[in-house]
């Protein structure tokens, strides 16, 4: 039987998540029988802290006498530092490469998206805008941008810019 390291008290394990952003294992304390080097989806190097300050990925809460709820949502940012992780960096220069293609929008336009999207992936004032501004010209550059858009966006955007980007 697992025994707790913080018996007595509620805690965050500590997940492990892959340089693409793949949640490998939401308890590497409680379970670390299921960690892995690399991601067993992609390859990539797995991760359990942030590069930058240390600090663990925060994972599953253990709640004492109740149970656990699994992190099933994969940080965008260090609850920490408050720098993106990695895997949130990858995103942006993904989405940043993808918008400069689309022929359908001018120079200036790309830049707008490429400016627009960090505030797409955290949730502050900032983000309506963002959002529309996106929304707008994604879908000037057609169908085919906003797909491509949302199948990079969408594991990292935050839910208010989920739900008005992709309703």
């Amino acid at each position: 039987m697992y025994r707790s390291p913080h018996q007595g008290t509620d805690w965050y394990d500590t997940a492990q998540v892959c340089l693409n952003g793949h949640m490998v294992n939401a308890q590497c304390i409680a379970s670390p029988q299921h960690n892995q080097a690399h991601c067993s989806k992609c390859g990539a190097k797995s991760l359990e802290q942030c590069p930058d300050c240390g600090e663990p990925i925060r994972g599953a809460y253990h709640v004492y006498a109740w149970g656990t709820f699994n992190a099933s949502a994969v940080p965008a940012f260090c609850g920490e530092c408050g720098k993106p992780f990695p895997w949130t960096e990858t995103v942006l220069l993904a989405a940043r490469e993808f918008t400069h293609e689309l022929k359908e929008l001018s120079d200036a336009e790309k830049e707008e998206i490429s400016r627009s999207l960090t505030d797409v992936l955290s949730d502050g004032p900032k983000t309506p805008a963002a959002v529309m501004r996106v929304k707008e010209l994604a879908q000037k550059a057609g169908k085919a941008a906003m797909e491509g858009l949302k199948s990079i966006l969408i594991n990292v955007a935050c839910e208010a810019a989920k739900k008005a980007l992709w309703p």
